[in-house]
């Protein structure tokens, strides 16, 4: 457990933590935002002091001892740090207030079928590349390895790209080649790798599984922590006798996600150990499209 101590009017910030390793995992969580600390050079010090005998001792109920098991800094962002602050790695809205990203923001920005002279004529690759790219625009924002967190940038083009991938693959599937589409979107928000089986088609022609190398390894099927993986699938062409419709499944070893474009199948159940929040889940009213986001945390 963590205390605090605070002279608010000295701008000083003190941390009580009696397990040592704790405390020093603490003070490497705090300094990995040394550019919000007024003066990060004063921080080292505490931690390498004495023991955590008071600690040992039974003494661990007063945090007002700051030469032992305690954390001492100057900051200049006491305000921003009092609320929320565990021995867990920090949110980015924990520390900056940046408010939650909502996904489908996006969905109604750009109007499907609106096509530049250049997506006229993309093949289904050329599609899924899309997916590929905007691996390249997060890294190029912020390397995922750095963070414990999605910057809101990161999860607009996770946002964007879904939508894009939806809009152009209507537009270039018409008439006699219309195909339905579901997009779904994984993101793995825990502290451990997630394991993902290979889609499991119950109605529809296929899905692709679109990855970056780096979070995502093809041999292990092990999404790494902050890591996001794509999966389109797509119904078969028009059947004059028959309704087409798309339902596959998405099994991992932290949830299960049914996709389909029909909203009463659309499930995402956590196993043992894990949250699974349903981010988004959108379908048109004609059931053309469907978009679906899950991001999965640790309990």
């Amino acid at each position: 457990s963590v205390s605090s101590d605070k002279n608010i009017s000295n701008n000083e910030f003190s941390l009580y933590c009696p397990i040592q390793n704790q405390r020093k995992e603490l003070y490497h969580l705090l300094l990995r935002r040394k550019e919000l600390m007024g003066d990060p050079a004063s921080m080292p010090h505490s931690i390498d002091g004495p023991n955590n005998d008071h600690a040992n001792n039974g003494g661990g109920g007063g945090g007002n001892d700051k030469g032992i098991g305690s954390l001492h800094m100057i900051s200049n962002v006491t305000s921003k740090l009092k609320k929320g602050l565990t021995t867990s790695a920090p949110s980015s809205s924990s520390v900056t207030n940046e408010k939650p990203y909502i996904f489908g923001s996006v969905n109604k920005s750009i109007p499907l079928g609106l096509l530049n002279n250049n997506e006229i004529n993309y093949e289904e690759s050329d599609i899924f590349n899309m997916c590929k790219e905007s691996y390249h625009k997060m890294k190029k924002d912020n390397e995922l390895r750095n963070r414990q967190t999605l910057t809101n940038y990161q999860k607009s083009v996770i946002d964007s790209t879904a939508w894009n991938v939806i809009r152009i693959w209507l537009g270039t599937h018409k008439l006699i080649n219309f195909k339905k589409i579901c997009v779904v979107v994984l993101i793995n928000e825990s502290n451990s790798p997630i394991q993902i089986s290979e889609p499991f088609v119950h109605a529809g022609q296929a899905t692709q599984m679109i990855y970056d190398k780096e979070t995502y390894d093809q041999t292990s099927k092990m999404l790494l922590p902050l890591g996001v993986i794509y999966v389109v699938g797509w119904s078969y062409g028009p059947n004059p006798f028959k309704k087409q419709h798309i339902l596959f499944a998405i099994d991992t070893t932290a949830t299960q996600i049914m996709c389909s474009d029909m909203r009463s199948k659309i499930t995402s159940i956590a196993k043992t150990g894990y949250h699974s929040g349903l981010l988004e889940s959108s379908i048109a009213e004609n059931k053309d499209w469907s978009k679906i986001i899950v991001a999965v945390t640790s309990r």
